[in-house]
C-alpha cells in the first residue's frame, strides 16, 4: 500500500468521526459550526447531570453541558455550557437543574432574568435545582424501597413455609388439602359438563326460543297498537266515580251513608217488621176478623140478595 492510499483512508477516517459528531449533535440540536458562548455555573451536587446534557430556553435546545469540575474549595461543582452567541440571555438569569423528557434525563433549564446586560464568555450565571427534583428522586427511590421490603417479606414468610413443611401435622394438612382440591376438580368437571349440555339443548332449541321471542313481540305490538290507553283512562273514570260515591257514604249523607251510620233507620226498620209479624200471626189466627165473605143465593130474590 502506497503512501497516499494511507493519507486517503486517514482522511475518511477523520471525516467520519467529524460527520459522526457533527451527525449527533445535530440531532441534538446543537450548531457545530456556529459560534458558542461558555458560561460556567457551580451547583452543590448536580443531581445526574451528564455531558452533553441539553440546555433549553422556552423548550427550544439552545446549548448543552460540555465539562464538569470539582472546585475543592467550597466543595461545588463548576459545570460548563456551550451556548449558541446568537442567544441574548441577562446576566442575573438561573440555571435550573430539571428533569426533562423521558429520553432527555436531566437538563438545564434557563430561567430569564431582567437585567440590560447580556452574558458572555467566561460569564457565570447562577445556578438552582428545581424545588421537585429531590421529590422526584424521592418517588423514583419510594418504590424500589417498598419492593425490597415486600421482597424481604416474601423470603420471611417462604422461610417459614418450608420450616411449617417439617412438621407432620402441617403435613397432613397439606395431604388433606390436595385431596379436597382434587375433589372440587372433579365436581367442576361435572359442573362444566352440565352447562355444556345445557348449552347443546339451549343450541337445539334454537328455533323455538326465537320463535318464542318473535311471538312475545308480536303481543307486545298488540298491546301497544290496541286502545289500551282508552280502557285505562275510562277505568280510571270509574274509580274516581266509585271513590266519589264511597267518599259520600263516609260523609253520612245520601240514604246508603245513613243506613249504614245512623241506627235509627235500623231500630225503625226491626219494629216495622215486628208489627208485620205481629199483623200476619194475628190473620193467620183470626181471618174472620179482617175478611167477610157471604153467601149469595142464586135461588133467592132479589130483596133478599139485597
Amino acid at each position: 500500500m502506497n503512501k497516499t492510499k494511507k493519507i486517503l483512508i486517514a482522511v475518511i477516517f477523520i471525516a467520519s468521526i467529524g460527520f459522526l459528531y457533527w451527525g449527533i449533535n445535530f440531532l441534538k440540536g446543537l450548531k457545530i459550526f456556529s459560534d458558542n458562548t461558555i458560561v460556567y455555573v457551580d451547583y452543590d451536587e448536580t443531581y445526574g447531570l451528564t455531558t452533553n446534557s441539553p440546555v433549553l430556553l422556552n423548550g427550544l435546545n439552545i446549548g448543552k453541558v460540555d465539562e464538569f469540575k470539582f472546585i475543592s474549595d467550597d466543595y461545588k461543582v463548576r459545570v460548563r455550557l456551550l451556548i449558541q452567541t446568537n442567544i441574548e440571555i441577562p446576566k442575573n438569569s438561573i440555571a435550573l437543574i430539571t428533569s426533562g423528557d423521558f429520553l432527555e434525563g436531566k437538563v438545564i433549564k434557563i430561567i430569564l432574568g431582567d437585567a440590560k446586560e447580556y452574558i458572555k464568555d467566561n460569564d457565570f450565571l447562577k445556578g438552582e435545582v428545581s424545588p421537585d427534583f429531590t421529590q422526584i428522586l424521592g418517588a423514583e427511590l419510594s418504590p424500589l424501597k417498598e419492593k425490597a421490603i415486600t421482597l424481604m417479606a416474601s423470603i420471611d414468610s417462604t422461610i417459614s413455609i418450608f420450616q411449617n413443611i417439617a412438621n407432620p401435622q402441617v403435613q397432613n394438612d397439606l395431604i388433606m388439602t390436595i385431596e379436597n382440591i382434587k375433589k372440587t376438580t372433579i365436581s367442576l368437571n361435572k359442573s362444566l359438563e352440565n352447562i355444556e349440555n345445557i348449552s347443546s339443548n339451549i343450541k337445539a332449541n334454537n328455533d323455538k326460543i326465537n320463535q318464542i321471542i318473535t311471538n312475545i313481540n308480536q303481543i307486545t305490538d298488540t298491546i301497544k297498537n290496541s286502545d289500551l290507553h282508552l280502557v285505562i283512562n275510562n277505568l280510571n273514570k270509574d274509580i274516581y266515580e266509585l271513590q266519589k260515591i264511597i267518599d259520600t257514604i263516609n260523609m253520612k249523607s245520601g240514604t246508603i251513608g245513613k243506613l249504614i251510620y245512623d241506627d235509627s233507620l235500623y231500630f225503625y226498620l226491626t219494629k216495622s217488621s215486628q208489627s208485620l209479624n205481629y199483623l200476619l200471626e194475628d190473620l193467620r189466627k183470626n181471618p174472620k176478623r179482617y175478611i167477610n165473605l157471604s153467601l149469595i143465593s142464586f135461588g133467592s130474590s132479589s130483596k133478599e140478595r139485597k
